[in-house]
């Protein structure tokens, strides 16, 4: 999940991303995802806080193997939100790409179930990426980083726009 994470990373900022940053955003957003890309892999790694011994386990037929199931799901999750938010990028790009669109607002594809799609799926990426790691306390970050993309994210993209549209 972290070199997921950190592929998906590298091609927003190298081949998406068209918007300007403002260096106190830029610096905040930098930070958040700093720590949180920290505390993740960090989490995975302690058993205490891992799922891996206290999840339900899903025999497969034929074999000694298992699958956890909360595992599992906190990793369909991560694919999900990860395919879905790439996805919604690219066509979100291709749409601003062509100069007869420029200054509208994409309302095709993904962009047609929210108006945030691409943020819906990131918090579904991240969620599943921090759930992966235990119960309680990556819970809890998870519970915090959706609070923190509620109160200001949101706030400061829905600005955003509204100044750009105008």
């Amino acid at each position: 999940m972290s070199a997921t994470a950190a592929a998906r990373h590298i091609y927003w900022i190298l081949y998406l991303n068209r918007e300007h940053f403002p260096p106190k955003f830029a610096v905040y957003v930098a930070a958040f995802n700093f720590a949180f890309d920290i505390v993740r892999p960090l989490l995975l790694l302690f058993l205490k806080a891992s799922t891996i011994l206290r999840s339900s386990r899903i025999p497969i037929p034929g074999n000694n193997f298992s699958l956890l199931l909360p595992l599992l799901l906190r990793a369909a999750m991560f694919l999900f939100g990860s395919i879905t938010e790439i996805l919604a990028e690219v066509q979100r790009k291709r749409f601003k790409y062509r100069p007869e669109n420029k200054g509208k607002i994409y309302t095709g594809g993904l962009w047609r179930f929210a108006r945030y799609i691409n943020y819906a799926s990131y918090i579904l990426w991240r969620g599943g990426y921090m759930l992966a790691a235990g119960r309680i306390v990556p819970g809890v970050l998870e519970v915090l980083f959706l609070q923190d993309f509620l109160r200001t994210s949101v706030k400061g993209m829905d600005e955003y726009m509204t100044s750009k549209v105008r």
